[in-house]
């Protein structure tokens, strides 16, 4: 949280403010819930909770606008931790097969070591079903970064990944691939712990 030192700031603020007579206050201030304080500092700012724990009058709108958080890019989000492969479903000629972590394999291919590691540069690195590490480029290629291209620097000839249906959160990053002439291969990436 970017304004975390502001906020604690404000709840300590408050809490001492409670611990001291305070003119105008209408009431006596109750007690003061420190658990609760504290689990209001880890959670988003509940500004009318904050403020009647100690019967103050805080201008919620200014306290508000600097604490309101963007949430992270697509970008941001790729880049924070590296992914493993978490399941895949494919058809190739019409026959599917499935993939599922620590579960289900009928691809003929172990995805176990396949890792993807994101920077935000562009740049990255991809461990193929081998275990063999290369490093990559990586792009959105539509301005809704639903579309993405990846080239791992694989030998001879690098290798290029065009990944359609991209969605991204923090827990996980899906894309799906067409493969010439006939095949569909959809993943699903999570982070790795």
């Amino acid at each position: 949280m970017k304004f975390a030192p502001f906020l604690f700031v404000i709840v300590l603020s408050i809490f001492f403010c409670c611990q001291k007579e305070i003119t105008p206050v209408p009431n006596d201030c109750p007690p003061v819930d420190t658990a609760a304080i504290l689990a209001l500092y880890q959670t988003p700012v509940d500004t009318a909770a904050i403020c009647s724990l100690c019967q103050v009058a805080v201008d919620t709108a200014a306290i508000c606008s600097l604490c309101q958080v963007e949430p992270p890019t697509k970008t941001e989000i790729l880049v924070k931790q590296p992914w493993q492969v978490d399941e895949v479903l494919r058809n190739i000629a019409g026959v599917n097969t499935h993939y599922l972590r620590g579960s289900v394999n009928t691809t003929g291919t172990n995805y176990d070591f396949i890792k993807l590691t994101f920077n935000s540069d562009g740049t990255g690195t991809y461990t193929d079903e081998n275990g063999t590490t290369y490093t990559m480029t990586w792009q959105f290629t539509s301005s809704d970064e639903h579309n993405m291209q990846a080239i791992v620097n694989t030998t001879p000839t690098p290798t290029t990944f065009i990944w359609n249906l991209v969605e991204i959160s923090e827990n996980s990053f899906q894309q799906t691939t067409v493969i010439e002439p006939n095949g569909l291969i959809s993943d699903r990436y999570t982070p790795i712990p």
